[in-house]
């Protein structure tokens, strides 16, 4: 072997033999993380900033019982339990709404983010954190530093360890970001009306009576007996070479759906006590996205479910009623097509005239790559969803209305 062969395969070596160390000690870390990355339910911690002690009591469920002096402590307490708790959960959440996640796992989050950020979610919480009281964002951020404090005080979640990444503090703003979550979810997405008007264009309003049917049978079978209602039959399309081909499948009558919202009063119930059953319709995931919790401080007693990042009680009771939420349908989204001049144009046409749409430029950071640059537009009707061409849409979301 020659001496340049020699110190070649001497290199390799010297590159090779520290790899594999590095890849057996980051897996003995992650697994060490695996098992040390779960926080405490017992002890003391002290430090934390409350204005008096708070206990955290798990029963044996895993459930806390939140016991505070104020009310303000209590939200700290629900903080700290559920940044204990759900701090990679909630932390991904907020990401999501914000269009944050390429920070985390790179280019393949890029367009999830790109789509994310149509709609200025955090404009929409500033203008919801104008609007609350001086008392309200005292509790938010009281609820925030507890996150934090858990953050501190307790291991970081195993996620964090196997991506190499740490956990950006959590803001009183956060709250309300992930809480649009849900908002966002169960609105009825732009997608669906704009498919809803090409249905109408292309087949009339039988085919829309047909696909979008608001008589399925699968959910028009009523708990007192009956039949189901027949759906309009899908007439041939109008243009079948300008439009996508269509098809329908409608659900069998045997499917069981529906809305599990209901009350009974206490003189109906065997045991006298009245029963509140509701259906928030969030879909299944794991972990949930509900958090159960127990809170009491003098005046204020409080238990059920909050969503994961969302402080106090959404769903639950006192000692003298109960409430629940359940998923309505009202018409909260307003599309207007919009013509722009040219496919990469900012002009629009508003009635005879030509207007000149906002610009909002966004920089979304990508770990491991370059940060990407994108331009969103809005003209009087609302964000425009696409950023390029000449007929694209403009949305309003009223439930999410800032003004």
């Amino acid at each position: 072997m020659s001496d340049f062969a020699r110190r070649v395969a001497y290199l390799g070596v010297g590159v090779i033999v520290p790899l594999v160390v590095i890849v057996f000690a980051y897996a003995a870390w992650v697994g060490i993380a695996n098992l040390t990355g779960v926080a405490q339910t017992d002890g003391m911690r002290s430090g934390l900033g409350v204005r008096a002690a708070v206990q955290i009591i798990r029963d044996d469920r895993g459930v806390p019982h939140v016991r505070a002096n104020s009310v303000r402590d209590a939200m700290f307490g629900e903080g700290y339990a559920i940044g204990s708790d759900r701090l990679f959960q909630i932390d991904l959440t907020r990401r999501y709404v914000l269009g944050r996640l390429s920070e985390f796992f790179g280019g393949n989050a890029i367009e999830a983010d790109r789509h994310a950020r149509i709609f200025d979610a955090g404009a929409a919480v500033d203008a919801q954190w104008q609007s609350l009281s001086a008392d309200e964002r005292d509790l938010l951020q009281a609820f925030a530093d507890g996150v934090n404090a858990a953050a501190t005080h307790e291991p970081l979640p195993p996620e964090y360890r196997a991506m190499f990444a740490g956990f950006d503090p959590w803001t009183p703003k956060d709250a309300l970001v992930v809480g649009l979550a849900t908002a966002l979810e169960l609105t009825d997405g732009w997608d669906n009306v704009i498919a809803r008007d090409t249905v109408l264009k292309a087949t009339g309003p039988a085919g829309v009576a047909a696909l979008f049917s608001l008589t399925d049978p699968a959910y028009d079978v009523p708990t007192v007996g009956g039949q189901p209602v027949a759906l309009t039959p899908l007439p041939p399309l109008a243009a079948p070479h300008a439009v996508p081909p269509l098809a329908f499948v409608p659900h069998s009558s045997s499917d069981a759906l529906g809305s599990n919202a209901w009350a009974i009063g206490a003189e109906r119930t065997a045991d006298g006590r009245a029963l509140l059953a509701n259906d928030p319709h969030l879909a299944r995931s794991i972990p949930g996205v509900w958090y159960l919790v127990d809170i009491a401080a003098p005046g204020f007693h409080v238990a059920g479910a909050t969503l994961a990042g969302v402080p106090g009680v959404l769903l639950g009771h006192n000692e003298h009623l109960a409430w629940g939420a359940t998923n309505g349908d009202t018409a909260a989204v307003t599309v207007t097509a919009e013509h722009f001049r040219s496919a990469d144009a900012t002009t629009y046409q508003l009635g005879s005239a030509s207007r000149e749409a906002s610009v909002r430029t966004e920089t979304i950071h990508v770990r491991f790559a370059k940060d990407v640059q994108q331009r969103y537009f809005a003209t009087v009707h609302g964000f425009v969803v696409e950023t390029t061409g000449e007929h694209r849409h403009a949305v309003t979301l009223a439930a999410l209305s800032t003004g």
